[in-house]
């Protein structure tokens, strides 16, 4: 079996998009994009974070047990510190916390719409006669929930096929498990919604396979672009990118040159399409430099450089003690409230304790920011101080 073209994690690209499959690989037989995607160091750490989760899981270790240890991710070095144990131990704790009667970590399974090749599941649990799937969402940057999630869908579906000769199943739970956000969501489908959902997404998959890259098999909308490898290239995403705002300017008021109220919020909704679509324009366009492509209207020119130590700290401190003393070295600074927070839980303080530490502490609100109308938080005015409108 070999690792899925069209995985688990890229449906929102494959199924939104029937074309796009085909694109990418075309874009990677012409040479203009890597037959496997460099992992960022983001990713990398996830996949570290992910290795000490499935050590705990296993082996029935708290992560305290790996610290200091070094794991290695994509060629890249990551030492677990406090910050990756108290995560990973929030996840673990999760999966503790459903008392499943059977647990299985890491788990290998063939895809249901292309039983040939696999995706790999954190977690699949049996308790009672409920499946339960859980998935580790290492990042911080963007919240990711369980609800109308088809990575996590298609793992219960593929997990729900595996199991069901060994277990008598009659609902599919899936959860994520997003530490570093603070953010624990689980979806819960009937058998019925399952095989309803098994449909869809194998009429997905079959479109996807018989598409080719024309551009009415090419369909631009948020969820099908945000991760595709096809963006930097792509007519139909820079159309809808960039289409709504390209003539506007064009039609100022001719009285005052002004952007009109509607041309304000074509540009507000438009926006962060469009800076996704330079962004990624930009990162092809420097990725093609290093390769050695020129362009007479642009070159690779050297960062900013940096400075690092680059010996045993042991040999550094002596070295540095001839002059300097330890506090010059090591000067002392204060925690922060997220960090003692951290502590206190490790140390399992007492809530007088926690308490007197808490009147120490001064909330301030964020800075107000632009969202659309459809965000669910509460409109604010901004005054001295912020008034909710409710």
């Amino acid at each position: 079996m070999t690792h899925a073209k069209r995985s688990p994690s890229g449906f929102n690209t494959w199924g939104n998009c029937p074309g796009s499959t085909a694109f990418v690989d075309e874009l990677i037989e012409a040479g203009k994009t890597p037959k496997k995607e460099e992992a960022s160091v983001f990713a990398s750490e996830g996949t570290a974070a992910h290795e000490l989760a499935e050590k705990c899981l296993i082996q029935s270790k708290n992560p305290a047990e790996f610290m200091n240890d070094v794991l290695e991710a994509d060629h890249n070095l990551f030492t677990v510190d406090d910050d990756m144990v108290y995560n990973v131990d929030n996840y673990v704790e999760y999966v503790k916390k459903l008392k499943l009667d059977k647990m299985f970590v890491e788990v290998k399974l063939p895809l249901f719409y292309s039983p040939t090749e696999t995706g790999t599941a954190d977690v699949i649990g049996i308790k009672g006669r409920t499946l339960h799937v859980v998935d580790l969402k290492y990042g911080k940057g963007v919240a990711v929930v369980a609800e109308g999630n088809m990575q996590l869908l298609i793992y219960g579906i593929c997990a729900y096929d595996e199991y069901d000769m060994l277990y008598d199943i009659d609902k599919v739970v899936v959860h994520i498990v997003q530490p570093r956000m603070g953010s624990y969501t689980s979806e819960e489908y009937g058998l019925e919604e399952v095989e309803t959902h098994r449909g869809l997404i194998e009429e997905c998959f079959e479109r996807s396979v018989k598409a080719d890259n024309l551009p009415e098999n090419l369909i631009s909308r948020e969820k099908s672009c945000r991760w595709c490898r096809a963006k930097p290239f792509c007519g139909e995403h820079r159309t809808t990118a960039l289409g709504p705002v390209e003539d506007m300017f064009n039609d100022l008021d001719a009285s005052s040159g002004e952007i009109t109220e509607d041309q304000l919020k074509v540009i507000f909704e438009q926006g962060p399409q469009i800076k996704k679509f330079i962004d990624a324009v930009f990162k092809r366009l420097e990725d093609e430099a290093k390769q050695g492509t020129e362009r007479p209207w642009c070159k690779l020119v050297a960062g900013r450089s940096s400075r690092k130590w680059n010996a045993p700290e042991e040999d550094i401190i002596k070295a540095l003690r001839v002059r300097l003393t330890l506090q010059e070295i090591y000067p002392p600074k204060l925690i922060s409230p997220a960090q003692v927070e951290k502590v206190m839980k490790k140390k399992k303080c007492k809530k007088k304790f926690t308490e007197s530490v808490n009147s120490f502490i001064l909330k301030t609100e964020g800075t107000a920011k632009l969202a659309p109308v459809s965000d669910k938080r509460p409109a604010v005015i901004e005054n001295s101080e912020f008034e909710v409108l409710e």
